[in-house]
């Protein structure tokens, strides 16, 4: 069974994949991926190792099964990848979603997933490479087994730290 599915499958979601096989945290088979555009999945698939989508009939049931998402898309393609999923009735309610959509608080994320619970990720660059340094902030609903899971997935691309969601865009 998939445990995280990755919606974006660009380059931080790469890195981060990437990063959970590297360090054993994850096998390719407990991970999956979206991305609308085909060449990225495909590249994904082959960098990371592990299923990548790009119809999201094919996704569907996987993304249904997975208990955690990870969110990498653009900012200005949010909202679409997150209608395009509810339209399909993929329920986000009983999800983890881990964001790593720049400068998309919480708040926001809340209205487009009700009732999810939700961990807002402020990754960098370095993470490409294994060295980055992430802030995160865990949403209203997220439990402490939440944050230790977003602590344990960005361990694997460098050092993690619990902010304030006000304290992440700085």
């Amino acid at each position: 069974m998939v445990k995280l599915f990755v919606i974006g499958a660009g380059r931080m979601g790469g890195a981060i994949a990437g990063g959970l096989i590297s360090k054993g945290v994850f096998s390719a088979d407990d991970m999956a991926a979206f991305d609308v555009n085909e060449i990225a999945a495909k590249s994904f698939a082959q960098h990371v190792g592990c299923c990548a989508f790009s119809r999201y009939d094919e996704a569907l049931e996987t993304l249904k099964s997975a208990p955690a998402v990870l969110l990498a898309v653009k900012p200005q393609t949010l909202e679409v990848a997150l209608k395009a999923w509810r339209d399909l009735d993929v329920d986000f309610s009983q999800k983890l979603l881990i964001s790593i959509v720049a400068g998309v608080k919480i708040e926001c994320l809340s209205q487009l997933v009700s009732g999810t619970r939700i961990v807002r990720v402020m990754p960098n660059t370095p993470a490409l490479v294994g060295c980055g340094a992430a802030a995160y902030a865990p949403g209203p609903g997220a439990t402490s087994e939440d944050e230790l899971l977003v602590e344990k997935i960005l361990s694997a691309v460098g050092m993690a730290r619990r902010m304030k969601e006000g304290d992440l865009d700085a």
